[in-house]
C-alpha cells in the first residue's frame, strides 16, 4: 500500500577513506586518548567493571566476597584520584568520602532540570574526540589535542 511504504532517501557516501589514513586517524585518537585523564579514567572503570563481569561461578563465602567488593571500591577511588590529580583537583582521602561526594553531587544534578545540568568532563571527552576524528580526517585540518576545537 503506498502509505505504508517508505520512501527512500537519496544517498551518496562521502569521505572514501584508505586504510592507511583510517590507520592514521585510529593511530592519532589512541594517542589523545592516552594523554586525556577523563579517558583514562573511563579506561579504568571499564576495567574494573569487566574485572566484575568475569566472575561466572558465585562464590558463596562472604568473606572472599567482601575481599572483591573491597578491591573494586580501592580500584575506583585509585582511578578517580589520579583523575583528579591530572586535572588538578584535590584527590579524596578515603572511599567514604568519595561516595559522600558523589552522593552529594548526584543530588544537587537530581535537583537540576536537564537543560540546567553542566555536561561532566567524562561524557564530553567522547563529543571531543569523535569531533578530533571528524576534522582530522579532513586533509587540509591537522588538529592536535592541544589545540581547542
Amino acid at each position: 500500500m503506498p502509505w505504508d511504504t517508505i520512501r527512500t532517501a537519496p544517498y551518496k557516501p562521502e569521505g572514501k577513506f584508505t586504510n592507511d589514513t583510517l590507520a592514521t586517524l585510529n593511530q592519532q585518537s589512541k594517542i589523545r586518548q592516552e594523554k586525556n585523564p577523563q579517558f583514562v579514567y573511563l579506561s579504568t572503570l571499564n576495567d574494573i567493571r569487566n574485572m566484575d563481569d568475569e566472575k561466572k561461578p558465585v562464590r558463596l563465602d562472604i568473606n572472599s566476597r567482601r575481599a572483591k567488593m573491597q578491591l573494586i571500591e580501592k580500584r575506583s577511588l585509585e582511578a578517580e584520584n589520579r583523575r583528579l590529580i591530572a586535572t588538578g583537583e584535590r584527590p579524596y582521602s578515603n572511599w567514604n568520602t568519595y561516595q559522600a561526594a558523589m552522593d552529594a553531587k548526584f543530588e544537587e544534578r537530581s535537583r537540576m532540570k536537564a537543560a540546567e545540568r553542566p555536561e561532566l568532563p567524562e561524557d564530553e571527552a567522547f563529543i571531543n574526540e569523535a569531533a578530533y576524528l571528524m576534522l582530522s580526517a579532513e586533509p587540509k585540518t591537522l588538529l592536535s589535542p592541544e589545540e581547542k576545537l
